[in-house]
């Protein structure tokens, strides 16, 4: 599996939340390092958030959280995510259902 920094495409900084929210399991959000996101946020030259998370529900609960959050403190920070879908090489036709939608779902202007 590769890093970021072994992939060596990422110039920025990065941070770990330090877990996901489990709506299931009723985790609770203070779980997440979210002051010490705060703190460098408030530092004022983070232009863009990057959340590098996987396409489960949990993940998708934390980016929510994460991007309302921030969003309602920071207007002016950017909040992306990493992109989903169909991997490099891999065939269509034998692609889960949840797979395809999240392909559909972010899918890219050519």
């Amino acid at each position: 599996m590769l890093t970021m920094e072994e992939g060596n495409f990422f110039k920025g900084y990065y941070m770990i939340l330090g877990g996901l929210l489990a709506p299931l399991d009723h985790s609770p959000a203070d779980a997440l390092e979210m002051q010490r996101l705060y703190d460098r946020l408030a530092e004022g030259q983070v232009k863009e958030l990057i959340l590098a998370l996987g396409a489960t529900a949990d993940a998708e609960a934390t980016a929510t959280y994460v991007r309302e959050q921030v969003g309602r403190r920071f207007p002016g920070v950017r909040v992306t995510r990493l992109a989903q879908g169909i991997p490099l090489g891999a065939e269509v036709r034998f692609m889960d259902r949840e797979t395809l939608r999240q392909s559909l779902r972010f899918r890219q202007e050519l």
